[in-house]
């Protein structure tokens, strides 16, 4: 027989799913949290050029906490829905660290105005983006392939550059760079909407998977600065 204590636990239950603009909002102010770790850690290093003196006094480092990000970086991704999602966002928390020893260096390579203008401006074309990603009708998953495979191409360029003369290579992999994470941050919002009607069910795998489509922002989202920062620079020196 129907009783009205079974309606009332099962209305809870359908309360306590997470929404779909509650799950958008918590996987963005995530983001949000990582970029803020990324910029504190950065600006106070940068300050006190605590990390340029570590790099003087330790030749290796900036070779160990890359190291550390690539392995932190793995971790995450193996460890995503086997740990707990503390675990997840404790190696979050620590990546984004370890980026902003990374990003402490910009300063001294570029000018403020153009770290301070690329920010501002990859802020308002990252939100556009996200918008774009989250509203369009196009199913940019079936593009996810060939974005994965240009940015192996853009990983391999870069390194190439490095050890052979490439004529125009920093116009060619910034070019690239601004095509790829403009196109992967329209995906990535895209799969965290996918993502949410897939598994609405599953308040665990929701969390994860939160985490995990906030890491791929945040990096999106970084990458479109140190791109920006790349471009505005090289237009104040020409």
């Amino acid at each position: 027989m129907f009783r009205n204590e079974d309606f009332e636990i099962d209305t809870l239950t359908q309360e306590a799913h997470t929404t779909l603009p509650q799950y958008l909002l918590k996987t963005l102010l995530t983001v949000a949290v990582g970029i803020l770790i990324t910029t504190v850690t950065s600006f106070c290093l940068y300050m006190n050029h605590f990390g340029l003196r570590l790099v003087y006094q330790y030749e290796n480092l900036p070779i160990v906490v890359f190291a550390l990000q690539i392995g932190c970086l793995l971790l995450f991704r193996i460890r995503l829905f086997k740990a707990s999602l503390l675990t997840t966002r404790l190696m979050f928390i620590i990546y984004s660290i370890l980026l902003g020893f990374t990003f402490s260096f910009l300063q001294y390579l570029f000018q403020m105005e153009a770290i301070y203008m690329a920010f501002a401006i990859s802020f308002v074309y990252f939100v556009s983006l996200c918008v774009i990603g989250y509203t369009t009708r196009i199913d940019l998953l079936k593009y996810q392939t060939i974005l994965l495979v240009g940015l192996i191409f853009l990983i391999v360029f870069n390194l190439l550059s490095i050890l052979i003369d490439i004529g125009h290579a920093e116009q060619i992999s910034c070019s690239c760079s601004l095509i790829i994470f403009t196109l992967l941050t329209a995906l990535d919002m895209k799969k965290l909407k996918h993502f949410y009607y897939e598994y609405q069910e599953d308040e665990t795998m929701l969390a994860q998977l939160s985490m995990y489509s906030a890491l791929q922002l945040y990096l999106d989202f970084l990458n479109l600065i140190y791109t920006m920062t790349h471009i505005i620079d090289g237009f104040n020196k020409s």
